[in-house]
């Protein structure tokens, strides 16, 4: 997967070491100096400018990416990384914000970005689970890695097979179930009777191979 990390600090180091040796990672930084040590230490390219400028990312290569991770200290500059970056490709983002105000922002929609996180550690954790699920807004795993926990925004064009119709007829992936359904922030259901729609989320368990179905 080819990945644009912007910001070459803590967190952006811990994320490089944590996806350089199995995905195609380019790091942004306006810092030439950080960029140097991660390109000496790890098998990435770099592209020294400004997240928040149009020619920067697009001269690392934002066209082509699958994802894009904003996580530098400063979050207006995350946040306006993401958004710049999904006007410039189809990529999905993930922004490092620590501001209580942006996190209730984000749970509530309000935010254009696919997965909002607030630690170094997090963050880390969050873009491999990402990775792993790539069509999940949220995935933790549990019982030593073989119960998947996921949570899948249904997007108003292009919805999966099950919209629409009742989720106990619904074909869904193998070995899954749904446990709820949020929509407008509040818990709808029961799920086997509840039709999905549009700006709904959907939270299953599911094993590790039905999770990446979804």
């Amino acid at each position: 997967m080819r990945v644009i990390v912007v910001g070459a600090g803590q967190v952006g180091h811990t994320v490089v070491k944590s996806l350089a040796e199995t995905h195609d990672c380019t790091v942004i930084d306006i810092d030439r100096a950080r960029l140097d040590a991660l390109s000496h230490a790890y098998d990435v390219r770099v592209t020294h400018g400004s997240g928040t400028r149009r020619e920067t990312l697009l001269r690392a290569g934002v066209a082509d990416a699958e994802l894009v991770l904003a996580c530098t200290s400063r979050d207006e500059v995350n946040l306006v990384t993401a958004m710049l970056a999904r006007r410039l490709s189809s990529a999905r983002t993930a922004v490092r914000a620590t501001g209580t105000d942006y996190l209730a922002a984000w749970h509530a929609g309000d935010l254009d970005v696919d997965l909002l996180v607030s630690t170094a550690h997090e963050t880390a954790q969050a873009v491999a689970r990402v990775l792993e699920v790539p069509g999940a807004r949220h995935v933790d795993f549990f019982a030593d890695g073989k119960v998947a926990v996921i949570g899948v925004h249904v997007p108003g064009s292009d919805p999966p097979p099950f919209a629409g119709r009742p989720l106990g007829e619904a074909d869904l992936p193998e070995a899954s179930r749904v446990v709820a359904v949020v929509r407008d922030g509040a818990v709808v259901g029961p799920p086997a009777t509840e039709s999905v729609r549009p700006g709904d989320l959907v939270v299953a368990m599911a094993s590790p191979a039905g999770a990446r179905a979804w």
